[in-house]
């Protein structure tokens, strides 16, 4: 079966590599999502400017489904509301992987993500570099070797990842994670999340309008911890004023939305998913 994977939350994305220009093209390209790692001391502290992030945790959520046969993922948090069938699963420190799907040359994407200046690091701190080893900075990480990706608009304007990773054998969808392991039953839907607990705790597509309601930009800030050398004392991001923040041009682009299509981001507090300051 085909896997649907939904990237929510602070999650950096990068792709092609680290060279100076990747994600522009020619798709496809190898994807990897970077869960940057909870600092308690915060981030842009220089001056005494520090911005306190709000604690993020990662979690893969299956929505629909009870977990399959085989899963051996301890202690699951029950986040269904009424009748629905959702678990949360708190992730491992380091790689996850998923099992069961077709690798490939790497990923398609349009619009290619290049093209939407809001969600890149470079358009409000131009030269700002994601380090070399991002894997030492991220609470946990997951590449993907094949598939489509969309960006994926909730009604409050918040942006998220959409990726459909095409099925492989007869064998179970398995993501593993550390010593764990979920198997996904069919019409089970995946979510990788890194977000506090209790925006995570909410339906599929809420989590979006409810990290938005938050009001707290230091949340998209928490992308600047696997900077090579993050800002010093001052933090600039989607919803900043300060006049000494970049900010990205308005260019017209096309982005699957919940409600509608719009031809204009729309972004409202924390964006739910940042490209890697080396996308141009």
């Amino acid at each position: 079966m085909d896997l649907v994977v939904t990237f929510v939350g602070i999650i950096t994305l990068v792709c092609g590599g680290m060279n100076p220009d990747p994600c522009t093209g020619p798709f496809p390209m190898k994807l990897t999502a970077y869960l940057p790692k909870d600092t308690s001391a915060g981030v842009c502290v220089g001056a005494g400017n520090g911005h306190k992030v709000p604690k993020h945790k990662g979690y893969v959520r299956l929505s629909g489904k009870p977990p399959g046969s085989g899963t051996s993922w301890p202690d699951p948090i029950n986040c269904g509301n009424d009748n629905d069938v959702c678990n949360l699963y708190p992730l491992a420190s380091g790689k996850v992987s998923i099992s069961g799907v077709t690798g490939g040359k790497g990923v398609s994407s349009y619009p290619p993500p290049s093209e939407i200046e809001e969600i890149r690091w470079k358009s409000y701190h131009p030269g700002l570099m994601i380090t070399a080893t991002p894997e030492r900075s991220a609470a946990a990480w997951l590449s993907v070797g094949a598939g489509n990706v969309k960006l994926v608009q909730a009604p409050a304007g918040m942006i998220s990842t959409e990726v459909t990773v095409p099925g492989g054998s007869n064998a179970p969808v398995v993501v593993s994670s550390g010593p764990w392991k979920l198997v996904v039953p069919a019409g089970g839907k995946i979510d990788i999340l890194n977000l506090p607990e209790k925006f995570a705790r909410g339906k599929s597509g809420e989590q979006g309008d409810q990290h938005a309601h938050a009001s707290d930009e230091n949340h998209f800030f928490l992308h600047y911890a696997l900077a090579a050398k993050p800002p010093s004392a001052k933090c600039c991001g989607p919803t900043s004023t300060a006049p000494y923040c970049a900010k990205p041009k308005s260019e017209s682009v096309q982005i699957k939305s919940s409600v509608e299509t719009t031809n204009r981001l729309k972004i409202v507090g924390a964006t739910l998913a940042c490209s890697n300051s080396n996308w141009p």
